[in-house]
């Protein structure tokens, strides 16, 4: 198995843990070394004045009590990140705990905290009755310095990470972001339609969620077999072992060969945002579906999860969505992802925002609008699919029986349906 692929299905834990806090605690940890070396040439030379002119009795009590200060502060840090992974899961989604573990702040100030500490307990064990190594000390109260300084950043960071609203612009952000990168990606792959029959089929190596394809691998391997290949199922789908999981043109008649097409399809074992763009909709769908069940009733929430989802989407209706389909050097279609296309992504947002309105006039209002403003930019083909969408939603709202002023208020916001 090639090493990409290796590293690619490594437990994500291990990976954690062997990156950004690791290496920062590591990093801090390893510099007694170079410093004792400067001690022993330089410590009692240019250096002298800007060191702290202590003894090993003083010495090793303020290293203790930067090491305990340390791992307090690093005892004190994981206790607010759990209390905000709790705070998050139950006000926004349980589903942005993935994207909270991996925040920057908190992995460097874990890194600090626990680099200070190791830093010190080196620190300790260098000290000998002859020989006090002052600069390696003197770097250790300023680490203890950046330990307050950053978990003071840290504290105030945290005080906003559960802030909804930045988080419905945060998730809105990405998403544009994504789908940019998207249609910037995807604009020279657009080709005519997909004339080809895949009849033949290779069946997934393991159960789990349909991650992303190694595309590039793909379309090397389709074109030096002479094929095309489809993803049997989009990206975020569940499989089980043993059922379809790439679509070809021709049978694959060599095993190995039929095992490492498959291999090139991650298949995860929970839901991630391998493709970013469907899972930040799913995530502010989930956050106004929160909003809008009967436990909370924060409309106003929702609303917000409506403009983003707006904000997002003006772009793919504006200027349409390239086709997700990759070809080789000599321009011949060898791979075909399904499930991202403008309909898919319309139908991802404004399906459950639909249902979930059907008894609120005020969210109505507010996917009418929706609506609304994407038809004002729309392409002709897009609006085609505004247009039934905006059609569901007075059906929908008509099946609930409201009043007329109700539907009428509603129509009012809608595009034209003629």
């Amino acid at each position: 198995m090639r090493l990409r692929e290796q590293i690619r299905r490594m437990p994500q834990t291990i990976f954690v843990l062997l990156t950004m806090p690791a290496m920062i605690a590591l990093s801090i940890a390893a510099m007694p070394l170079p410093l004792y070396w400067i001690d022993s040439n330089y410590a009692e030379g240019i250096m002298s004045p800007f060191v702290l002119q202590i003894d090993p009795e003083s010495a090793h009590t303020l290293l203790s009590a930067v090491a305990t200060g340390a791992v307090t502060a690093l005892s004190l840090t994981y206790s607010l990140v759990l209390l905000v992974f709790t705070l998050a899961a139950g006000n926004i989604g349980p589903r942005l705990l993935r994207r909270f573990t991996t925040e920057p702040v908190n992995q460097v100030t874990a890194g600090i905290l626990g680099g200070t500490f190791l830093y010190s307990l080196v620190t300790i064990m260098m000290i000998r009755e002859d020989f006090l190594p002052k600069i390696t000390i003197s770097v250790a109260g300023f680490l203890a310095i950046l330990s307050v300084v950053q978990l003071i950043y840290f504290v105030r960071h945290v005080s906003t990470t559960v802030t909804i609203d930045d988080e419905i612009a945060a998730i809105s952000r990405k998403l544009f972001k994504d789908i940019e990168e998207l249609m910037d990606r995807d604009a020279k792959w657009d080709i005519a339609e997909d004339e080809h029959e895949y009849n033949y089929s290779i069946p997934a190596g393991k159960t789990g969620y349909v991650g992303h394809i190694d595309e590039l691998e793909a379309v090397r391997r389709a074109k030096e077999l002479g094929i095309a290949i489809r993803l049997a199922q989009p990206a975020g789908d569940y499989l089980l072992e043993g059922e379809k999981l790439l679509l070809t043109t021709r049978k694959v008649e060599d095993e190995n060969e039929a095992k490492e097409l498959a291999m090139l399809v991650n298949i995860e074992e929970s839901r991630s945002d391998s493709r970013n763009v469907e899972f930040s909709i799913n995530l502010l769908i989930e956050i106004s579906l929160r909003a809008l069940s009967p436990g909370v009733n924060d409309t106003y929430t929702a609303r917000a999860c409506v403009d983003s989802i707006t904000y997002a989407l003006s772009q793919p209706v504006r200027e349409g969505l390239p086709t997700y389909r990759r070809c080789d050097d000599e321009e011949n279609l060898r791979l075909v992802i399904p499930g991202l296309s403008l309909q898919a992504m319309m139908d991802t947002a404004f399906h459950p925002l639909r249902r979930a309105s059907r008894d609120n006039i005020m969210m109505a209002s507010a996917v009418a609008l929706a609506l609304d403003r994407l038809a004002a930019i729309a392409s002709k083909d897009s609006l085609l699919l505004i247009r039934t969408h905006a059609e569901l939603l007075m059906k929908t709202l008509e099946l609930e029986k409201h009043p007329e002023e109700d539907l009428e208020l509603v129509r009012r916001h809608l595009p034209s349906l003629s």
